[in-house]
């Protein structure tokens, strides 16, 4: 099943439950963090 997405969550829908890969999950943080960091903290 290819990944997809739920909300900006990454996971799988096999029949009606979503499968989350724990490795995914932690990427998905990873990456989010590391956009965030790189946006100008202008207030």
């Amino acid at each position: 099943n290819a990944p997809v997405q739920k909300g900006e969550l990454p996971g799988a829908k096999i029949g009606k439950q979503w499968r989350f890969d724990a490795t995914e999950i932690q990427r998905w943080f990873t990456t989010r963090a590391q956009q965030q960091q790189e946006l100008p903290d202008d207030i």
